[in-house]
């Protein structure tokens, strides 16, 4: 475990060199554009099970490539890296059954190191389906101004006079035959993460919170035995985060009326939720 958490650190600082690295929902937003072109419509995609379809061999060639092409980011020898990442992903057990196992290839789950080899990874990938044959009439700025990835969930802006984006998807498997991707696309409105990307006649982009249809709102009641400043702070986080992604006025009403109900269901006073409202329409304002 302490070896995965120092690796982890060690990998972090080549996550800026991934063109298509989101860091979370807000880096998103800010990359989103304002407006699209006619031709074009919304595509989301999500890798099948990646943690546990990056082969071995495929990941430590993907590590050393970063390591070879930025060097100065190295906190310690490649190779000591590399010798550490392939013992990690060949030593992990678990018990199931009162059976040990070892698993000795793919990357477990719960390691910490996950997250950012998986990353790393998949931004090779890209480097080289960018590279493939298939997909040289895309043009090179695409996955720069027109593609985004958080770990495994793919957002893109396919253009019409592009190839089909199926064949752009396929070439993913065509150099890593693990990896599958499924996708979604739309003219109108599409998911990606906890937002609702929305398309206008007027081709401008409008974004809405997304919540799932399992989500019961099941929040932090105002009678649990949680310190009392942890409990009145909890509507603020959510209120502040959804005014930082709704960006058309009415559907902030909206959203805000809802969440206004849900506490009041789990007995929060008025002027708490009232205050946490106004609290976050005044940091949004400032922004």
């Amino acid at each position: 475990s302490r070896l995965s958490i120092f690796i982890n650190h060690a990998l972090q600082p080549f996550l800026c060199k991934i063109c298509s690295f989101t860091k979370d929902t807000f880096n998103f937003l800010q990359w989103l554009p304002k407006s699209l072109s006619p031709g074009s419509f919304l595509v989301t995609a999500d890798v099948a099970s990646l943690y546990t379809n990056i082969s071995n061999d495929f990941g430590l060639c993907a590590l050393q490539h970063w390591f070879q092409l930025y060097p100065e980011l190295l906190i310690t020898s490649s190779l000591f890296l590399l010798e550490s990442v392939s013992f990690i992903l060949e030593n992990n057990y678990f018990v199931s059954s009162n059976i040990v196992y070892r698993q000795r290839r793919d990357v477990a789950m719960g390691t910490n190191m996950a997250p950012t080899y998986a990353n790393l990874v998949m931004g090779y990938l890209e480097l080289k389906v960018q590279q493939h044959p298939s997909v040289s009439s895309i043009p090179r700025h695409f996955f720069s101004h027109s593609y985004k990835r958080y770990i495994d969930d793919i957002f893109f802006i396919w253009h019409s006079q592009f190839i089909d984006f199926n064949i752009f998807l396929k070439t993913f498997s065509k150099i890593s035959p693990d990896i599958t991707l499924t996708s979604q696309k739309s003219f109108s409105h599409i998911n990606f993460l906890d937002i609702v990307i929305v398309r206008d006649e007027q081709n401008f982009i409008s974004t809405d919170v997304y919540f799932k249809s399992t989500n019961n709102f099941n929040y932090l009641s105002f009678r649990s035995l949680y310190p009392k400043h942890i409990i009145i702070n909890v509507p603020y986080n959510i209120f502040n985060r959804v005014s930082k992604i709704v960006s058309n006025d009415s559907w902030l009403y909206f959203r805000f009326s809802q969440i206004y109900d849900i506490y009041i269901s789990l007995g929060y006073p008025k002027h708490i939720i009232q205050n946490a409202m106004f609290k976050s329409l005044i940091s949004l304002n400032k922004k």
